[in-house]
C-alpha cells in the first residue's frame, strides 16, 4: 500500500461525561426492566447510538403522550421541563432521569436567578431540547438569545436586572460575544456559577483549532443533527482548514484526501468511539496508516449513576448458596446482569462469549439445586464455565480474563475449590465423573453427587461414549447434563445430532441404560430447576437434556451464522467489529492457499474435527463443499479416516490445532506413518498460544512427531514459506507431512539472502562465530539476536532450514566451521529441533557445542504470547547474553540438570 500521509487524532474527543452517563442509564434500564424501555427524545444527538439502543429494545418518542401508561421512560441527557415531568406523573410512568447533572444545575440556577426578580437571558439555540427544558422551569421570565443581534433587539432598559445562563453544549468561545454584549447593554448582570459551565465543547473546539494548525483536512465524526459536531466543522474552517462532517465511515469520501498529507480527526461530544475507529481504519486503507495523538486537555469528570440504577444483584452473590435466597424475578434480573457483565468484559479481553451466554439459566439452576463444592460440577469443554466463575465469587475478576495473573478462560483448581478439573479438550468430563463416583463408592462416601455438564458437540467424541459405557454398565449415580445447543464451533454433525433432534431421544438414552428428563427449555429457569431436582433424586445414571441457544440474549451473537461468537477477539460490543483489525493471520494465509490449490487439484480433501472456521477451512468449504469432511470432536477418527482416504487416492489435509493432535498420536504413528500414507497435518496454534492457557499451547508437536518414522515437518517463518510448505507437502507421496505455525498475525516477510540445498540463509556473516538456526516463526527474533551480537563484535550467520524433520544434512556440514551452534524454537526443548540437531552433530562427529533455546518442560501460565515467551527466556536480550557468555567462558554454561530447572537453554 502506498503511504500517502498520516492522521492526527484529537484528544479529548467523543462522549462527554453526561452523554456517557445517559447511554449507560438507558442500557441499565433495558437490563433491569427488559424491553421495551421508552426514551423521550433522542437520548443523545447521534443516529448510531439511537439505532443501537433501538436494536436492544429502546423506543424513542417525541412526547409523553406516546408512552403507554405505567411504562418505563427515560428522560434524555438534555433534560425536560416541569410540564413534561407532570405529564409523566399523570401517566404513572416509571421515570429514569438521565438528565446531565450540569443541565440539572442550570435548571436550579434558573429558578434561583428569577426568584431574585431578575429576567433570565438564556444563551442557546431556540429549538434545542436543552433550551426548551431550561426555559420551561421559568417560562414567563426567560428569553432565549442566540446572537448579538438578539441581544440588541431586546426592548429592555439598561438598568433592568438580568441574569444569563448558557446552553451546556455551547463552548465558552461560542457564547463569548453574546456574553460581552449582555454585559455592555445591562448594568446589573448576574453571572452563572462556574460549576454550571461545561467545558467539553470548548475542549473539543480547542482540539479542532490545534488540528487545523497541523492538518490540511479536518474530519469531524458526528451526526448531522448534532449542533456540537456541526460547530466543530465551522471552527476548523474558520481556522483555515478544509473540514467535513462524517456521520459514519460510509460518508467518508476518498476524493477529499487528494493532495492531503495530514488528516485531523476528532468527534463531537455525542459521537461513539466506534465510529472514529472505523474512520481511522478506512483512512489506513487509503494510505494514512500512521496515527499521532494530539492532546490538548485532560478530561477526568465522571458522573455517578443514580441510586436506583446502582441496585445490582450481582455484588450480593459471593457464593452459590446466596442464589437460594433469591426470588424468581430477582434471578431473572441477575441473569440479565450476568449477560451484561459477560458482553462488556469479554468484548474487552476476548474469549468464549457465545457458549457462556447460552448457559446462564442452566448454571443458575445447577448452583441452586446442587451444593458446590460438596457436590462436584464438572464442565466439559471448560469454555462454558464463565457463568460458573461469576457465581462462585469471581465476577469482579473478569476485567483480567485470560491475562497474565488474571482469570483463566477455563476452570482452574488454583482459582477456586469449585473448579475440579482444568480442561479445554472436549469429551473428558464423563470419564472424570465416572472416576470420582467410583472412588466415592470404594471409599464409602455417600450423599455426594457428581454432575457432568457436556455439550458444545463434546458427545461427538469417542471418549465420551467409552465413559458412558462404564457409567451405564455399573449404574453409577452420575447426573449428565446434556447442553444441547447444536454446535461446537460449527453445527454438531452426525447420527447423534439427528437422534437428539428427533422425536424420541428418551428411548435413545433408555437403550443405553440411562434415565432421561427432557428436553427442557434451557432458558426457562423454573423448568431447568425442576428437571435437575428430579434428576438429583435418582440413585443411578440420569440424563437431563437441556435445549439452549449459543449467544442467547445478545442479538449480534445469535445472528452470527459462523459460530455464534463462540470465541471472539476484543471487539466493539455494539457492532461486533474487532477493535484491532490487524493484518493477515497465519490461518488466513493457509486458507487462501488451500483454496487456490484446491482449484488445481481435485484430489485435495480437507478434514476438520468440529473446527471448520477456526482452522481456516470455511473458504474451502464454500468453494468445494463436497471435499470438506467434519468428523466432529473426534481427532483419532479424523486421522485414521485421512489415512483411508490417502490409501484410496485422495490427498487429505487435516487442519487441526496443534494441541488437539496430541489426542491422536497413536493414529499418526501406526495408522498413517506405518502405511506411508501421504496425509498432510496443518498444525494451527503451534508453539505458545498465550492467553488460551496451558492446555491450548501447541508446544509439544515437534517432540511427538520427531519420533514418527517417515514424518516430514515444516516450520514456515512467514506467509511465503507457508505457501511453499503446503505445496511441498502436496508433492510428497511417500509419507506424511506436518506444517506448524503459531496463532495470530503472520507479519512481514523475512527474506532470505540466498538459499543453499533447502536451507535459507537469512543473514550471512564472514566471521564464523555463531551459527544461529531459526525454527519457523522465531526468524524475526533470531534476526534481532544477530544484530545485538553483531554490535558486540560477534559474527552471526542466521539460517532457516524450513523443513526441520528430517534434519537437513547440510547443517552438520556447516556447523563444524563455527564456535557455537544455537537453535531457537517455540517447542519444548526435550525432543525438539535443537535436540534432534544435537544428535545429528554427534552422529556426524561434529564437536561444535550446541545451545538450544526453547520452552521448558512445564505447563505455561496464560498471558500474551510475548509475555510467555519472555518468561521462557526467548527474548533477543536474553539469548544474545547467553550466547556471549558461552563464547567467553564455555565452562560457565549451566549443566543439563540445571537447565531443566531454569528452562532457558541446554
Amino acid at each position: 500500500m502506498t503511504v500517502k500521509g498520516k492522521v492526527v487524532l484529537a484528544e479529548p474527543r467523543g462522549f462527554c461525561a453526561g452523554v456517557h452517563r445517559a447511554i449507560a442509564m438507558t442500557e441499565r434500564a433495558l437490563e433491569m426492566h427488559g424491553p421495551p424501555v421508552y426514551v423521550r427524545k433522542q437520548i443523545v444527538h447521534n443516529h448510531y447510538v439511537v439505532a443501537s439502543l433501538e436494536r436492544r429494545g429502546a423506543r424513542f418518542v417525541d412526547e409523553i403522550s406516546e408512552v403507554p401508561e405505567g411504562s418505563v421512560c427515560v428522560f434524555s441527557a438534555h433534560g425536560v421541563s416541569p410540564a413534561v415531568r407532570e405529564a409523566a406523573d399523570q401517566a404513572n410512568l416509571d421515570v429514569i432521569d438521565a438528565t446531565c447533572p450540569l443541565v440539572s444545575k442550570v435548571h436550579q440556577q434558573a429558578k434561583r436567578a428569577t426568584r431574585d426578580g431578575r429576567l433570565l437571558l438564556l444563551i442557546g439555540h431556540n429549538n434545542h431540547e436543552e433550551t426548551e427544558g431550561t426555559r420551561g422551569e421559568v417560562p414567563e421570565q426567560t428569553i432565549v438569545v442566540e446572537t448579538v443581534e438578539d441581544v440588541d433587539r431586546l426592548g429592555l432598559a439598561p438598568h433592568t436586572p438580568v441574569a444569563y445562563l448558557t446552553q451546556t453544549t455551547l463552548s465558552v468561545d461560542d457564547t463569548a460575544e453574546v456574553v460581552a454584549r449582555i454585559r455592555e447593554r445591562f448594568h446589573d448582570v448576574a453571572e452563572p456559577a462556574s460549576d454550571t459551565i461545561c467545558y467539553a465543547s470548548q475542549n473539543r473546539q480547542n482540539g479542532i483549532k490545534s488540528l487545523a494548525r497541523q492538518c490540511e483536512l479536518v474530519l469531524v465524526v458526528g451526526s448531522e443533527n448534532s449542533s456540537n459536531s456541526q460547530r466543530m466543522v465551522d471552527v476548523a474552517r474558520q481556522a483555515g482548514a478544509r473540514s467535513y462532517l462524517v456521520p459514519d465511515v460510509g460518508h467518508l469520501r476518498e476524493e477529499w484526501l487528494r493532495d492531503v498529507r495530514t488528516v485531523g480527526v476528532s468527534s463531537g461530544a455525542s459521537a461513539p468511539e466506534v465510529l472514529v475507529e472505523q474512520v481511522i481504519e478506512r483512512l489506513a486503507e487509503y494510505g494514512y496508516g500512521d496515527v499521532d495523538v494530539d492532546i490538548t486537555a485532560v478530561e477526568d469528570v465522571v458522573f455517578s449513576m443514580p441510586q436506583r440504577n446502582q441496585e445490582r444483584l450481582l455484588p450480593s452473590v459471593r457464593q452459590p448458596s446466596d442464589l437460594r435466597r433469591m426470588t424468581t424475578p430477582e434471578l431473572t434480573r441477575l441473569a440479565g446482569e450476568i449477560r451484561t457483565l459477560l458482553i462488556e468484559q469479554v468484548s474487552r479481553t476476548g474469549g468464549h462469549l457465545g457458549p457462556s451466554l447460552g448457559v446462564v439459566e442452566l448454571t443458575l439452576g445447577l448452583h441452586r439445586v446442587f451444593d458446590s463444592p460438596a457436590d462436584r460440577i464438572l464442565w466439559d469443554t471448560g469454555h462454558q464455565a464463565y457463568v460458573h466463575k461469576v457465581l462462585t465469587g469471581r465476577w469482579q475478576d473478569f476485567g483480567g480474563l485470560r491475562t497474565r495473573d488474571g482469570l483463566s478462560g477455563y476452570p482452574s483448581q488454583e482459582e477456586s475449590p469449585h473448579d475440579f478439573i482444568e480442561n479445554s479438550h472436549a469429551s473428558t468430563a464423563l470419564s472424570y465423573a465416572y472416576g470420582m463416583s467410583k472412588a466415592d463408592s470404594l471409599r464409602g462416601v455417600t450423599g455426594r453427587r457428581v454432575v457432568a455438564v457436556v455439550g458444545d458437540g463434546s458427545l461427538t467424541g469417542g471418549m465420551a461414549w467409552e465413559a458412558l459405557n462404564s457409567i451405564a454398565g455399573e449404574g453409577r449415580p452420575v447426573v449428565i447434563v446434556l447442553n444441547d445447543n447444536g454446535r461446537s464451533y460449527s453445527p454438531t454433525i452426525g447420527g447423534l445430532a439427528r437422534h437428539l433432534a428427533g422425536n424420541e431421544p428418551d428411548k435413545f438414552f433408555a437403550t443405553l441404560g440411562l434415565q432421561y428428563f427432557g428436553p427442557v427449555d434451557g432458558h426457562d429457569l423454573d423448568a431447568v430447576q425442576d428437571a435437575l431436582r428430579s434428576a438429583a433424586e435418582i440413585d443411578g445414571p440420569v440424563v437431563v437434556h437441556v435445549l439452549t441457544r449459543k449467544g442467547y440474549g445478545y442479538e449480534l451473537a445469535e445472528n452470527d451464522q459462523v459460530d455464534r461468537f463462540h470465541a471472539i477477539k476484543p471487539m466493539n460490543p455494539e457492532t461486533g467489529v474487532p477493535v484491532k483489525a490487524g493484518g493477515p493471520s497465519w490461518t488466513s494465509v493457509f486458507a487462501d492457499e488451500l483454496v487456490r490449490l484446491g482449484g488445481l487439484r481435485e484430489d485435495i480433501v480437507a478434514i476438520t474435527a468440529a473446527m471448520q472456521d477456526p482452522t481456516g477451512l470455511s473458504r474451502f468449504a464454500e468453494r468445494y463443499p463436497a471435499r470438506v469432511v467434519d468428523v466432529g470432536i473426534a481427532e483419532q477418527h479424523a486421522v485414521t479416516a485421512a489415512a483411508g482416504m490417502a490409501m484410496a487416492g485422495m490427498r487429505p489435509v487435516v487442519a487441526i490445532y496443534s494441541t488437539f493432535l496430541n489426542r491422536a498420536i497413536d493414529q499418526v504413528l501406526l495408522d498413517v506413518a506405518l502405511h506411508s500414507c501421504p496425509v498432510i497435518f496443518v498444525l494451527d496454534r503451534a508453539g505458545v498460544t498465550g492467553d488460551d492457557g496451558p492446555s491450548h499451547n501447541g508446544m509439544w508437536d515437534m517432540s511427538l512427531l520427531n519420533v514418527v518414522p517417515k514424518m516430514r515437518i515444516a516450520a514456515p517463518r512467514d506467509a511465503a514459506t507457508l505457501r511453499s510448505a503446503l505445496r511441498g507437502a502436496l508433492d510428497t507421496v511417500d509419507g506424511p507431512s506436518a506444517i506448524r505455525f503459531p496463532k495470530g498475525e503472520v507479519g512481514a516477510e523475512v527474506p532470505a539472502a540466498f538459499g543453499c540445498a533447502g536451507i535459507d540463509v537469512l543473514r550471512p556473516d564472514p566471521v564464523d562465530d555463531v551459527l544461529l538456526v531459526s525454527v519457523g516463526a522465531m526468524a524475526k527474533l533470531c534476526m534481532e539476536v544477530a544484530e545485538l551480537l553483531h554490535s558486540d563484535g560477534v559474527g552471526v550467520t542466521v539460517v532457516d532450514p524450513r523443513w526441520i524433520k528430517p534434519v537437513n544434512p547440510l547443517l552438520p556440514a556447516m556447523a563444524h566451521r563455527f564456535k557455537v551452534v544455537a537453535t531457537v524454537e517455540d517447542n519444548v526443548r526435550v525432543g525438539g529441533f535443537g535436540a534432534m540437531l544435537g544428535q545429528q552433530l554427534q552422529d556426524a562427529c561434529v564437536t561444535t557445542p550446541v545451545v538450544n533455546f526453547g520452552i521448558p518442560q512445564q505447563f505455561l501460565a496464560q498471558g500474551k504470547r510475548a509475555e510467555v515467551l519472555a518468561e521462557c527466556g526467548l527474548t533477543a536480550d536474553v539469548i544474545a547474553t547467553e550466547i556471549v557468555g558461552r563464547l567467553l567462558d564455555p565452562a560457565s554454561w549451566p549443566a543439563v540438570a540445571d537447565v531443566e530447572t531454569s528452562g532457558l537453554v541446554g
